[in-house]
C-alpha cells in the first residue's frame, strides 16, 4: 500500500453537496471534492431512518484500500457551523433546520416538542392518551362523536352553543334563567281566565 493510499484511509471532511434521490453526498477536504459517496444512517433495514445531511456538516470518509472513490461517509460530528444543540448531560435533543426542537430530560422526565407548525397522528385503530390531567390551550375540533364518562364541567368563554337536536336523560338543574324560543320560562305568565289577569310566575 502506498503512502497516498494510507493517507486516504480516513479523512476528515465536510459535506459539499447532498443528493436526496440517490442518498449520496459529495465531501470536501481542502481542495479535494469527492465523487458521490454513500453515507451511514442509524438504521437501514426493516427499521429505516432517513435524514438528508446538511451542506457544511462535518464527518469522516472511510476508504477501503485507500481509494476515496470507494469511500463511505460517517457524519454526525458537531462543528462550529453546526454546534451541539445542548450542553445538558440529562437531555437528549433533536434540533431541526427551521428551529423546531424535540427534547427529553431523563432527570425530570419532561418531554417537549417546540417550534413545530403542525402535527398529524394517523392511527388505523385507536389513540389513547393516559394522563391524570390534559390541558388544551386552543380550540378543540372534534369531527366525530364526542363521548365522555367522567362528567363535564367548565365555565367562562363565550358560553356553549349547540346546533341540532338535544336529548337529555336524567335530572336537569338550572340556577339561572331558562329561555325557549325567545320566552323566558322562569318568569313567564299566562292569561288567567278566572281573574281576568295573568297567572303568577312559576314557583321556585
Amino acid at each position: 500500500m502506498t503512502a497516498r493510499q494510507i493517507e486516504n484511509l480516513i479523512k476528515f471532511a465536510n459535506v459539499a453537496e447532498a443528493d436526496p434521490a440517490q442518498n449520496r453526498v459529495r465531501m470536501t477536504h481542502g481542495a479535494l471534492v469527492t465523487d458521490w459517496l454513500p453515507y451511514f444512517v442509524p438504521a437501514a433495514g426493516g427499521v429505516s431512518v432517513w435524514r438528508l445531511p446538511s451542506v457544511g456538516e462535518a464527518g469522516m470518509i472511510f476508504s477501503p484500500s485507500g481509494e476515496i472513490e470507494n469511500g463511505m461517509v460517517l457524519l454526525g460530528m458537531a462543528s462550529s457551523a453546526f454546534p451541539a444543540p445542548s450542553a445538558n448531560p440529562s437531555e437528549t435533543v433533536v434540533k431541526f433546520p427551521d428551529g423546531a426542537r424535540i427534547e427529553y430530560n431523563h432527570e425530570t422526565g419532561a418531554l417537549k416538542a417546540a417550534g413545530i407548525k403542525t402535527a398529524h397522528v394517523s392511527a388505523g385503530a385507536s389513540v389513547t392518551i393516559e394522563s391524570p390531567q390534559t390541558t388544551i390551550t386552543g380550540k378543540l375540533n372534534v369531527q366525530g362523536l364526542l363521548t365522555y364518562s367522567g362528567g363535564m364541567s367548565g365555565g367562562g368563554g363565550a358560553g356553549t352553543n349547540i346546533t341540532g337536536s338535544l336529548n337529555h336523560i336524567g335530572d336537569l338543574t338550572n340556577s339561572g334563567s331558562l329561555s325557549s324560543n325567545g320566552v323566558e320560562l322562569s318568569g313567564h305568565t299566562h292569561p288567567d281566565t278566572t281573574s281576568g289577569g295573568n297567572t303568577g310566575a312559576p314557583n321556585k
